[in-house]
């Protein structure tokens, strides 16, 4: 009888934590409480979760004022509600426009694990991969930059980022937050940076930490 009533509850689960309403997830995700965020926290997390030092910035709090301000309308609400996500891996073009974007609420969760499933149908296999959710126009790369910090809290310098025509910059939301689902997504990204066409030059990679986003969320 537990044994049907678990098989019978975990679909129900599955499909609850596939929706942009996973924020309270977070014993069964592997979520961790938001720890407070100091330097020395994040140079913890840098090690644990094996991020590029040279290559991570911050999530200003200001960003999430950015975001509730555009779902007050409706013509931006969605695309505000998908920029706001925990998780998030985001492709931008030499121009800085938004090419391909990927975000927890629909990476769907694997059974029994309930881990996120970034590649269903393969979409991460081609560089840059196919986009999860259909690219909007509502944060640039040099937007998005505005909200960005270095370590040490200080503004990123935009010429840090430039890139070469034809390649991209690759935009990671991570943090000690989300546990084992930060690990996984990183693992996908990894992989799918080893998929850049032969000929094509590296794009910029930032590893953006969100901790301090998320604390507000609590």
């Amino acid at each position: 009888m537990i044994r049907r009533a678990i098989s019978l509850a975990l679909p129900l689960l599955a499909a609850a934590l596939s929706g942009c309403n996973a924020l309270y997830a977070g014993l069964v995700m592997g979520m961790h409480d938001t720890p407070p965020h100091t330097p020395a926290r994040l140079a913890a997390d840098v090690a644990r979760y094996q991020v590029p030092a040279s290559q991570v910035a911050v999530l200003d709090t200001s960003y999430l004022r950015f975001v509730r301000q555009q779902a007050r309308d409706a013509r931006t609400y969605e695309a505000a509600k998908n920029h706001g996500q925990l998780l998030q891996l985001l492709y931008f073009d030499d121009a800085g426009q938004l090419v391909s974007f990927h975000i927890n609420c629909y990476a769907p969760p694997k059974l029994p694990s309930l881990n996120l499933n970034w590649n269903p149908g393969g979409r991460l296999n081609t560089f840059p991969p196919a986009s999860q959710v259909a690219p909007d126009q509502l944060l640039s790369f040099a937007q998005l930059l505005t909200f960005l910090r270095t370590p040490a809290g200080q503004p990123l310098a935009p010429e840090q980022f430039a890139v070469a025509p034809g390649s991209y910059r690759v935009v990671v939301f991570w943090s000690h937050t989300m546990g084992r689902q930060t690990r996984i997504l990183l693992r996908e990204l990894a992989q799918n940076l080893q998929r850049v066409p032969p000929g094509q030059p590296a794009p910029a990679v930032l590893y953006v930490n969100n901790d301090a986003y998320l604390g507000l969320l609590d």
